[in-house]
């Protein structure tokens, strides 16, 4: 009587996840590749525009040219080859800034998320934290960068005359702007009468270096707010979480105050000497033909 043979194994099938990411999954993802994607299109992009024969990365030569002209025109509008000059460097300054503020908020959505991992990790130890936090720190870093070149170019395009100004120097006593520099210095050291009487060009140079500094001022003041906000938020969260006495509440309180406290301190500093370039840019102006700024 013949065996009968076992029916052969049906063919193991390997269950197929169709799971999404979680929420909090693309939280960090999206922000990350975000910076990943913004933090070199800072520098490429920009660099990447032309006008005609110029180049933002070669127009001091032409500057000095048009400066020249400008200031032998008499005249209070732009020659044709400063004009195209300027032109060029505030777009340039604009897209950067455009691109700088992306940055930024990819970057402070990036530290967040991060923060909120280190936070749900918290009652695994701090090892646990560790990974969370540095990327944090690292996010952090970032839009401390992308702040400081969001508000330089949006210097540069608030005033980009003025900003091309420190170029207008280079090549001294033989450079094509040498002696309009000369001039300028004159008329700049013989005070608001001497002022009056320069060519137009110079109330462009005064006006434009004053809303250059306006800017930082501006900017300046905002930070010191924020970070005021900041260190009261910190002080009371650190103040808050202490259990013990008051003497070790006060000592886990202090480190965290400090931080943001001394950046309030260094953003005021810097609204007072941009104050004073913005109200009297004269002496500032002066510095900066001479080679300073």
């Amino acid at each position: 009587m013949p065996v009968p043979r076992e029916a052969p194994p049906l063919p193991h099938r390997v269950p197929v996840l169709r799971g999404r990411m979680p929420r909090d999954g693309w939280r960090t993802v999206a922000p990350a590749l975000a910076v990943a994607i913004l933090l070199p299109a800072v520098f490429l992009v920009p660099a990447a525009l032309r006008s005609g024969t110029l180049d933002p990365a070669h127009l001091a030569g032409p500057f000095r040219s048009g400066f020249a002209a400008y200031w032998e025109s008499g005249r209070p509008e732009f020659p044709a080859g400063l004009e195209a000059v300027v032109a060029l460097w505030f777009r340039f300054h604009l897209v950067k800034a455009g691109v700088a503020a992306l940055l930024l908020a990819a970057a402070v959505a990036l530290t967040l998320a991060f923060r909120r991992r280190a936070g749900r990790a918290a009652a695994a130890g701090a090892r646990a934290r560790r990974p969370a936090l540095a990327g944090a720190w690292g996010a952090g870093l970032v839009a401390v960068f992308a702040g400081l070149v969001l508000v330089a170019n949006l210097q540069g395009a608030a005033a980009p005359f003025a900003s091309l100004l420190p170029g207008v120097t280079a090549g001294g006593r033989g450079s094509v702007a040498a002696d309009a520099v000369a001039e300028a210095r004159t008329a700049l050291a013989g005070g608001p009468e001497a002022h009056s009487a320069a060519p137009p060009a110079l109330t462009a140079m005064l006006d434009g270096f004053a809303r250059y500094h306006a800017v930082l001022l501006a900017a300046a003041l905002v930070t010191a707010l924020v970070l005021a906000v900041l260190t009261v938020r910190s002080w009371r969260r650190r103040a808050a979480r202490a259990t013990d006495s008051a003497g070790t509440a006060r000592r886990r309180a202090r480190p965290s105050f400090l931080l943001p406290a001394g950046g309030v301190v260094v953003a005021l500093v810097l609204a007072y000497a941009n104050l004073t370039n913005t109200l009297d840019p004269a002496p500032g102006l002066t510095g900066l033909l001479t080679g300073g700024w």
